[in-house]
């Protein structure tokens, strides 16, 4: 509701307001904090994270073709999946968990959630 509201107010408030200075460092913040949960759950499991980082870094920034074209994202996929299932850090409940909690939702008008019957 708050984007809808804001597609319609937003125009007369950029109206309204002066232009912005130093919106550079903006961008700069939010692709910081987009990306440091990722970064800081590699050390959660550093020995899966490490390695597949590291075939991430070798693949972007040399020449190197993996066999039978496989890309990098998917090589260090795979790996990480491998190394998370070997060393147990997965587990087959945990996953039959998950996979039971996935559910698409269609949202609907009426609130369930402050009823008092």
């Amino acid at each position: 509701m708050i984007v809808l509201i804001g597609a319609f107010v937003g125009p007369f408030i950029r109206k309204i307001t002066r232009e912005p200075r130093c919106s550079g460092p903006w961008p700069g913040i939010s692709l910081t904090f987009i990306s440091m949960r990722p970064a800081a759950q590699i050390w959660e499991a550093a020995w899966i994270g490490l390695p597949v980082l590291g075939i991430i870094l070798v693949g972007f920034f040399t020449n190197i073709r993996l066999p039978g074209g496989i890309p990098v994202g998917l090589a260090a996929l795979l790996v990480g999946t491998a190394i998370g299932w070997i060393g147990g850090y997965m587990s087959v409940p945990d996953v039959q968990q998950a996979v039971s909690d996935i559910a698409i939702a269609v949202p609907t008008l009426h609130s369930t959630c402050c009823s008092t019957g």
